[in-house]
């Protein structure tokens, strides 16, 4: 049992390691996923829309479905980035 001493002079550094993160933390680590997901989305863009006219010129997909992954691929990595963005500024206010 945990000695009554730790209610009044607080928590060791091994005691505080076994609560889970704090809200706040999580919507860091959520932020800084979602920005990097983005980011990473975002270098890999060309390559990403080559491949699905690649494949629409191969008639692995159709010309429809090529272009809304490309629609989807333009548009939602700046949204992806946005968000994390978004979520990191909602941490860092009090």
């Amino acid at each position: 049992m945990i000695c009554s001493c730790f209610i009044v002079f607080g928590l060791t550094d091994w005691e505080k390691s076994c609560y889970p993160m704090n809200q706040r933390e999580a919507l860091l680590l959520a932020g800084l996923a979602l920005i990097g997901a983005g980011v990473w989305l975002r270098w890999r863009l060309s390559w990403y829309c080559s491949d699905a006219e690649e494949a629409a010129k191969d008639g692995k997909i159709t010309t429809a479905a090529a272009r809304r992954r490309i629609q989807w691929l333009t548009w939602g990595t700046p949204a992806l980035t946005m968000a994390g963005l978004l979520l990191l500024i909602f941490a860092a206010l009090p």
